[in-house]
C-alpha cells in the first residue's frame, strides 16, 4: 500500500521543493545570540519568539565573558570568525541590563537598556519591548537598510529606539495558515488502505491553534464472492492544540474530532441478486495529532501524523437471508494517517 503511494508522494515533494526554490530569492539572515547567564537566556528566548516568522536563522551560544568590554570583544570576534550577519549580546551594568545588536559594517546598536528590579529580575514588559526593537532592527537588516540609532561608543548609552506604535508585530497577533497535502491512511487491514488529499486551515493566536480540516480518498476495490464493493472515506473534523515556533522548525501538537463518511458503491456478480445503490455511512472518530513544519518566509513544508480512534466503525456486508449475512469489510477501531504537503501562511 505504501509502495503504491510512494510515486505520487515523491512527485509531490519534488514539486513542493521546486516551488520553494522559485519563491525564495534571498538567503535568510544568519544571527548569533551570545548569553552568559540564565537571565540572558530567558531574555533571548523572548527575542527569538519575535523573530520566529522572519527570514533569520539564529544560533544561541553560551560564553564565559564577563563585563561590558569582554562581551563587546566576544561579539567582534564572532563577527570576524563565524561569518554571521549580526550578533545579539548582553551586558550588565549596576542596576541595568543592556542589549546590543552588532553588525560587521556598523557600530553596535544599543537595542534596549532595561532596569533590574530589587529582586534581580527584569520586568516582562521591558523584555517584550526589547524583543520588539530587535525585531524591527532585523526586519531592516533583511531589507538591506542601515540600522538607526547607532551608539557612538560603548561608554555612551543613548535612549533605545522607540518600538512600533502598534502591536501589529506582536507574537500574540492572529495568524491564518493553510496546509495542502497528500495523505495516506494506514489501517492495517491490508485490503483497504487509502491514499488521498488533505486540506487544513488554522487560526493561530500565540501558542493556541484552532482549525478545521477535510480529506478525500480515492476509492478502494474490495472483491467478494457475490459482488464487488468500492469504498471511499472522506473526513471532516475540527482541530484544537498548540504550536511552538522556533527560527526554522515549528512543532504543533493537538487533538481532532469529526465525522468519517464512507461512500460505498456495489456491483453484483450474481444475476439473481441485485446491488444496492450508492450509500454514505457516517462514523465518529477522534484522536491526537502532531505536525512539524519547516518554513522559509510564508511558505514551508509540513509533515503530519495523526491517530484516528473510531469507537463504532461501520460494517459492510450483504443484506438478505441468514446465508448472506457475511461481513465484507469493517474498518478497524484504530487507524493512522500520514500527510506530507505544502504549508502557506496567509496572514
Amino acid at each position: 500500500m505504501l509502495i503504491r503511494a510512494a510515486g505520487p508522494a515523491i512527485a509531490l515533494c519534488a514539486w513542493l521543493f521546486a516551488c520553494l526554490a522559485h519563491a525564495q530569492t534571498t538567503q535568510p539572515l544568519r544571527l548569533l545570540a551570545q548569553a552568559a547567564t540564565e537571565q540572558d537566556l530567558s531574555l533571548l528566548e523572548r527575542v527569538l519568539g519575535q523573530l520566529s516568522d522572519l527570514p533569520a536563522m539564529v544560533e544561541v551560544r553560551i560564553i564565559n565573558a564577563r563585563g561590558l568590554d569582554a562581551r563587546a570583544q566576544a561579539a567582534r570576534a564572532a563577527l570576524q570568525t563565524r561569518q554571521v550577519d549580526g550578533v545579539l549580546w548582553l551586558a550588565d551594568l549596576p542596576g541595568k541590563k543592556l542589549l546590543f545588536l552588532s553588525r560587521p559594517d556598523q557600530e553596535p546598536l544599543l537595542a534596549a537598556r532595561m532596569p533590574v528590579g530589587e529582586d534581580g529580575e527584569l520586568a516582562s514588559s521591558d523584555q517584550e519591548l526589547a524583543a520588539l526593537v530587535v525585531r524591527s532592527s532585523v526586519q531592516a537588516m533583511a531589507a538591506g537598510e542601515m540600522l538607526p540609532h547607532v551608539a557612538q561608543s560603548l561608554d555612551e548609552h543613548p535612549t533605545p529606539p522607540s518600538p512600533p506604535a502598534t502591536p501589529q508585530d506582536s507574537k500574540t497577533r492572529l495568524h491564518l495558515q493553510g496546509m495542502l497535502a497528500a495523505q495516506e491512511w494506514i489501517d492495517g487491514s491490508g485490503t483497504v488502505g487509502r491514499s488521498g488529499g488533505l486540506l487544513q486551515v488554522e487560526a493561530l493566536w500565540g501558542l493556541l491553534r484552532v482549525g478545521a480540516e477535510g480529506s478525500l480518498s480515492w476509492r478502494k476495490h474490495v472483491q467478494a464472492a457475490l459482488g464487488d464493493i468500492r469504498i471511499a472515506r472522506h473526513d471532516v473534523s475540527a482541530v484544537l492544540g498548540a504550536q511552538v515556533p522556533t527560527p526554522w522548525v515549528s512543532v504543533a501538537l493537538g487533538a481532532h474530532s469529526g465525522a468519517a463518511l464512507y461512500v460505498r458503491t456495489t456491483r453484483s456478480n450474481n444475476q439473481q441478486l441485485s446491488a444496492t445503490g450508492r450509500r454514505t455511512t457516517p462514523a465518529f472518530f477522534a484522536g491526537p495529532d502532531a505536525r512539524a513544519s519547516w518554513s522559509w518566509g510564508a511558505i514551508g513544508v509540513a509533515i503530519m501524523v495523526a491517530l484516528d480512534v473510531m469507537p463504532g466503525p461501520p460494517t459492510f456486508k450483504y443484506a438478505g437471508g441468514s446465508a448472506l449475512q457475511s461481513t465484507v469489510y469493517k474498518p478497524p477501531v484504530l487507524a493512522a494517517r500520514v500527510a506530507l504537503g505544502l504549508q502557506v501562511r496567509m496572514l
